[in-house]
């Protein structure tokens, strides 16, 4: 009985063991999801830009709504809202996200684990990185009149916000996940 009962107090501490390291690697694993789905998007805007799509909502039969339409593909990300970001097509050539422009609204995966870091967002509350072709220039405009040469997107972990990981972006046009220490 004894051996019984040394057995099940075994089975159980390696059980509490495992559990413990599946919501940590849960999360983890949640964090690396995000990240790489974010960067996947960000290059989906770049490819719209480098085959030179026609942005459905900037067209009324054929024709440019606003006459000196450039083709700009850009992605949004606002310090009010930590979970999601916007893929858009700039339809006015102002170079920023607005009503007008066509939107593709995407939640970050697993938001109730991860969310854009405020680090993000530290100096200014918009962020706008768009793609212009044929030579795919980028714009990294953060707030409406601000630009940039460059840029990382800090997403971490609800649970533990020192769990971090970044998306680099350059106006070379590279994108790079890193891990942040």
């Amino acid at each position: 009985m004894v051996e019984f009962m040394v057995s099940i107090t075994i089975m159980l501490i390696l059980f509490a063991i495992a559990l413990l390291n599946y919501n940590q690697s849960r999360e983890e694993i949640a964090l690396q999801r995000a990240a790489y789905k974010l960067a996947q998007d960000i290059r989906q805007v770049q490819e719209m830009a480098s085959g030179a799509e026609t942005a459905p909502g900037c067209f009324n039969a054929g024709q440019p709504i606003y006459p000196a339409y450039k083709y700009k593909f850009g992605i949004n990300l606002k310090s009010a809202d930590l979970n999601k970001y916007t893929l858009y097509s700039d339809c006015n050539g102002d170079n920023n996200y607005t009503g007008v422009d066509y939107v593709v609204p995407v939640e970050l995966s697993d938001f109730n684990l991860v969310e854009i870091s405020s680090d993000t967002f530290s100096a200014f509350g918009n962020l706008n990185i768009l793609f212009l072709p044929p030579d795919l220039s980028v714009i990294i405009r953060k707030d409406a009149d601000e630009s940039s040469n460059s840029v990382s997107i800090v997403l971490q972990s609800k649970k533990d916000p020192n769990k971090k990981k970044s998306i680099y972006t350059n106006k070379a046009g590279l994108i790079d996940v890193q891990n942040v220490p």
